[in-house]
């Protein structure tokens, strides 16, 4: 093939287009434009909210990301307001008026790309596409839609609809592939000195461009990351190439390796965002155990711009494999002292300090990209570690604990009852959701509610979806996570060594302490984690042959009938059991033995 290849393909001539391509691909992000036509001025700011509901991001409406939201500030002379740089993917809009203090009376409203017009929404047509709307009132009449905002501001939002068809994208790449040929086939031709540009040093630039293109597309990240952004994610990928290259020393399988890491990177990242609304962190990395157990019971499906960026990687390994090989000496140590240089100034420089909550993590993913996103959180991650606090004693906390001690002792009541058994249950994803004061729904929890003989309060998590482990330490151990780095998760990187709990507590205290999971051992590092909490039994999935499941997982009427059973046989000892359910894990995919029992459609924001 390879011979083939190199009879049949002007080689220099492929590898200036594929620069050329790339070089198109970096500069170049296709965007669509809004224009909102008056009748007459306003003074205030416009702000157009774009989403692509196909990925859910309609979850960002409510909050003020950048990558999904465009403001401008208007002025009273305007008679059109343009708003531009809307990414192609978009397909719902959102409309917003802030501080206008006049009634808005707007005559169409165009959705353009480039010179075309893809949408011409008139007054009758945007009163009959409006889905919802929220702080103005809505009128039509003399060809103009009318629209006064009470209060602060207000907002109407458009029904879904596809602006820029999958065909015309597919036009637009091919006219950048068909020019980028011509170009290169003219500098081959016309220009002497292009001769001289090695053709090694050409594909470790365009290779990564590609292939940072690729993975992006995958993400969906691409029509969101700004120039400069790209210029940062485009260095990394070029460090990493480098770094591989002088790893393994040999140009074609260390561009193979690249390629595949990176888009394979961004596939993953892709059904991780998807899975749970954000994208990887480096901590993740100890959680590969409870990922690769969790994303069985999620649907994967294998999209077409996924086998086209593979495809992409390997033809490009094949074009490098036929280019003629540099023999250059290249001094290896020499060559790595400038590439460290720059990977420590773009790690340490390359992004400010990310307020790690899920959400706003998705939008810095859209906006940075996933080499430069991936690379600041590493950045914060090392230097977030927890630190031990000033005037920190190990000598003084074992005086404190010996004080509290004779304290507790001095007031013992010999006839205060001692329980024999206690039964902790950790419900996934169980919620009183009327607490705070919300009326979202009545009687969901009925039985729970009447229990009269019962001491009863509220446990607050730290966690939205995703890291049920840190709400288990806690509970535990006593120990907040208020101090650690947001999103990480101490079952995997800091239970090194035995940890005081209640389970240590309950062995000093001549009770049997017994765990109980119905998932796989390896989540959340529970295997390693648990004998650090110094449970004297364990139970997990791999004890049973079978189990019976709900939507995938055991089902709490399974876990409990296992609660009972463990119990039943130590019943004549002092029992402590810590139980976690799994029956109500995500994902909540429609399937036969999941019922709906709660109907919440009716509940706004």
């Amino acid at each position: 093939m390879m011979k083939f290849i190199k009879e049949k393909l002007n080689i220099r001539r492929a590898v200036w287009f594929l620069l050329i391509s790339a070089m198109f691909l970096l500069f170049y992000a296709p965007h669509l434009s809004f224009d909102v036509h008056m009748k007459k001025g306003i003074q205030g700011t416009v702000v157009v909210s774009n989403f692509n509901t196909d990925r859910g991001e309609e979850i960002f409406a409510n909050y003020n990301y950048n990558s999904h939201k465009t403001w401008l500030d208007a002025q009273p002379s305007w008679e059109v307001i343009h708003l531009s740089n809307i990414p192609i993917v978009t397909n719902s809009l959102r409309l917003g008026f802030n501080n206008v203090k006049t009634d808005i009376a707007i005559s169409k409203i165009d959705v353009s790309f480039g010179p075309f017009k893809l949408a011409e929404y008139t007054p009758e047509s945007i009163s009959n596409k409006i889905i919802a709307s929220q702080g103005m009132v809505i009128n039509t009449n003399d060809n103009t839609i009318n629209l006064t905002v009470n209060g602060v501001e207000g907002w109407l939002q458009l029904e879904t609809q596809e602006y820029l068809p999958k065909t015309a994208w597919v036009a637009v790449y091919l006219s950048i592939l068909v020019l980028s040929w011509i170009i290169a086939y003219l500098i081959d031709k016309k220009i002497t000195w292009a001769k001289h540009v090695p053709e090694n040093e050409m594909m470790l630039i365009a290779a990564p461009i590609w292939c940072f293109f690729m993975s992006e597309i995958c993400t969906g990240n691409y029509y969101y990351i700004n120039l400069m952004n790209r210029f940062y994610n485009v260095a990394i990928y070029i460090i990493l190439y480098k770094v591989i290259y002088l790893i393994f020393r040999r140009l074609p399988i260390s561009v193979l390796i690249s390629n595949l890491f990176v888009v394979i990177f961004g596939i993953v990242n892709m059904y991780v965002t998807q899975f749970r609304n954000r994208p990887i962190a480096p901590w993740d990395l100890t959680a590969i155990g409870t990922a690769a157990d969790v994303i069985s019971n999620y649907h994967v499906q294998i999209r077409y711009f996924m086998v086209i960026a593979i495809i992409i990687a390997i033809l490009i390994y094949l074009l490098m494999r036929a280019v003629p090989r540099d023999n250059t000496k290249i001094n290896v140590y020499y060559a790595t002292y400038p590439i460290l240089i720059i990977v420590v100034a773009l790690f340490l420089n390359s992004v400010g300090q990310y307020y790690l909550w899920d959400m706003n993590l998705l939008s810095i993913f859209q906006t940075d990209g996933t080499a430069l996103s991936f690379t600041g959180l590493v950045n914060q991650y090392i230097s977030d570690q927890p630190k031990k606090p000033e005037g920190y004693s190990v000598d003084d906390l074992k005086q404190l604990g010996k004080e509290l001690e004779e304290r507790a002792a001095a007031n013992v009541d010999p006839n205060v009852t001692k329980p024999t058994n206690i039964i902790m249950v950790m419900n996934e994803s169980f919620a009183d959701m009327n607490v705070g004061g919300t009326n979202y729904a009545d009687n969901i929890i009925p039985y729970f509610l009447s229990l009269d003989n019962t001491i009863r309060g509220n446990l607050y998590v730290d966690v939205r979806g995703g890291g049920t482990c840190n709400s288990e330490y806690e509970s535990l151990t006593g120990n907040t996570t208020a101090f650690f780095a947001g999103g990480v998760y101490p079952f995997n990187m800091y239970m090194h060594r035995n940890v005081p709990s209640m389970i240590s507590y309950f062995n000093q205290s001549g009770f049997t302490t017994t765990g109980i999971h119905l998932g796989k051992s390896t989540n959340w590092n529970r295997a390693s984690a648990w004998k650090k909490l110094q449970y004297q039994d364990k139970v997990f999935a791999e004890t049973f042959d079978g189990l019976e499941t709900i939507h995938g997982y055991p089902s709490d009427a399974q876990n409990f009938k296992v609660l009972e059973e463990t119990y039943e046989k130590e019943k004549d000892k002092k029992n402590f059991i810590f139980n976690i359910t799994y029956q109500n894990h995500g994902g909540y995919d429609d399937k036969d033995d999941l019922k709906k029992t709660v109907n919440f459609s009716s509940i706004s924001g």
